[in-house]
């Protein structure tokens, strides 16, 4: 995250706006301790600063100790939904997004904090709980990335049969299928409701030209303040280029389905239903085809899996993903795993 100067800066203004005397909870700390470190920096009375891996935690306390900071900031080792605090916290600061926003199990692990963690909740007073505000899915039909663009990766990519997903990065904006993207998941940290155990979502998209359907892209977007602006964004343009500063070190979830011959004024609907009322948040997308000028079923189904889901337990993913580092590369093309349907008709 460090080497990330898009998102980093923008956790930092965003936690030096509004720390100041205040105890702070920061999840997944990270080697680095960095947005502890941020907080500590900007006036708040106490962090406790949570890391599940036991390395990771050893360099957050060498680290905390070397900036003069242990008198503020306390390194707990474990996960976020195991511990108990000396105290409760004011605010939240966390990291736990991916190309899909839920995917490392922030919706779990947010609750539990809310719940055992927070002096207050929801705030009664309008005061900040959490760093970010919101984060969101996004999720736009396309073809499959062309040859130019497998030409231009760094290394070859080999996909097993029965690959549900890919995670991809720098996707050209010329394999989408439709102008529009809608949403699939939000989740509001600060909502005085909490956040819901399930979601589901109708995405109606008109396709804007002819093609071969073979996936949906899953962009990232979250916001460190109410405000709503999209700080971090995964993917984006401005009128010209792609921007890279949008992108980070982000990539895309795309989720594969069976090549379907697609033509421009047809519209994709596209079910998608998210459930992260246990550790490993898991998704069903469930598409179906409807031809121009028709308004009945009348073709037949193409599949390849119907549930999608993560492949390991992500509750507070960032605290555990760590314990899985070297094998990281590897899983997360294969993080979500399932079936995804299509209906032409």
């Amino acid at each position: 995250m460090r080497d990330d100067t898009v998102r980093t800066e923008a956790y930092r203004i965003a936690i030096t706006q509004v720390v100041r005397g205040k105890t702070v909870l920061d999840i997944g700390t990270g080697a680095l301790a960095l947005l502890a470190i941020f907080a500590a920096e900007a006036g708040a009375r106490k962090v406790y600063a949570i890391e599940a891996n036991e390395d990771a935690y050893e360099r957050a306390v060498h680290t905390v100790r070397e900036r003069g900071l242990s008198e503020v900031v306390h390194v707990i080792k474990g996960l976020s939904t195991n511990v108990t605090l000396p105290e409760r916290a004011d605010l939240l600061v966390h990291e736990i997004l991916g190309e899909i926003a839920s995917i490392e199990g922030a919706p779990y692990v947010i609750r539990d904090a809310q719940k055992r963690h927070l002096k207050l909740f929801p705030s009664m007073s309008g005061a900040r709980i959490s760093i970010p505000s919101t984060a969101s899915s996004s999720i736009c039909p396309s073809e499959m990335p062309d040859a130019e663009y497998w030409a231009s990766r760094e290394f070859p990519v080999i996909l097993p049969p029965g690959t549900s997903t890919m995670k991809l990065a720098n996707l050209p904006r010329r394999i989408l299928l439709s102008d529009s993207w809608h949403l699939m998941e939000t989740m509001d940290f600060e909502n005085e409701h909490g956040l819901p155990l399930q979601q589901k979502h109708l995405c109606s998209f008109a396709v804007n030209r002819d093609g071969i359907f073979e996936g949906f892209v899953i962009r990232m977007q979250a916001s460190m303040t109410p405000a709503g602006k999209h700080e971090i964004q995964t993917w984006c343009w401005d009128e010209e280029a792609q921007k890279e500063s949008c992108q980070g070190h982000w990539a895309q979830q795309y989720i594969v389905f069976d090549p379907t011959p697609v033509a421009q004024g047809d519209t994709l609907l596209l079910d998608v239903e998210m459930d992260s009322s246990s550790f490993q948040p898991s998704y069903r997308f469930t598409a179906r085809l409807r031809r121009k000028q028709q308004n009945a079923v009348t073709g037949h189904t193409t599949s390849s899996k119907d549930e999608v889901q993560p492949e390991y337990e992500g509750g507070g993913a960032r605290e555990r993903e760590r314990e899985v580092e070297d094998q990281r590369e590897n899983e997360e093309r294969e993080r979500v795993d399932g079936a995804a349907r299509v209906l032409v008709e």
